[in-house]
């Protein structure tokens, strides 16, 4: 199983700052439940894709912030990627406490071997939680399932991290501020 590593400040404070500022003004489109638990619960957000593995780049912040982003993350830990397979962002504000629940939905993002990595664009809460199980060992919506947390990563701005893209990871849900992160899926 692939490494997961956590890095701070990949992209230097000022680059954090633009991308931060060009990421919220960019075109958001609502969710009604970011967490696809269908828990009756919903968990409100946006997102923005950026490059879509059927429609190809359809944002130009791809060019602006993603590649950017994944070059630096190549450099610091070499690795040898062959696409940037999908990437998007979220985005999350506070809910009221009826709305709240221990997580949003368990899941992997791609069938296929992968990286998933997630970059934080601002300090907040509603850290992202990554298992140690993974498609290979136990089948999503297995009902003997039982998850052991693998790492919790606390959002930070300029802060990355990668792990195995057939881990089952989640997100929570931000209590205290918003919560936007972009999305990777590297192959």
């Amino acid at each position: 199983m692939k490494e997961t590593i956590v890095i701070d400040n990949v992209i230097d404070e000022q680059k954090q700052i633009d991308f931060h500022n060009a990421i919220l003004s960019g075109s958001w489109k609502f969710i009604n439940d970011m967490s696809y638990d269908n828990s009756g619960n919903p968990s409100y957000g946006f997102n923005q894709t950026f490059k879509h593995p059927k429609y190809g780049i359809i944002s130009n912040l791809y060019e602006l912030i993603c590649v950017p982003i994944i070059n630096e993350l190549i450099e610091k830990v070499k690795i040898d990627i062959k696409d940037i397979y999908f990437t998007r962002s979220f985005l999350q504000l506070p809910l009221r406490d009826k709305y709240i629940k221990e997580h949003n939905g368990v899941h992997v993002d791609l069938p296929i071997d992968h990286y998933a990595c997630v970059y934080y664009c601002n300090d907040s809460d509603g850290d992202t939680i990554i298992y140690e199980q993974s498609t290979e060992d136990t089948p999503l919506g297995s009902n003997d399932v039982n998850l052991v947390e693998h790492m919790r990563v606390s959002p930070k701005r300029g802060r990355l991290v990668m792990f195995d893209g057939k881990r089952y990871h989640c997100s929570s849900q931000p209590k205290e501020n918003l919560r936007c992160i972009i999305n990777f899926n590297l192959v």
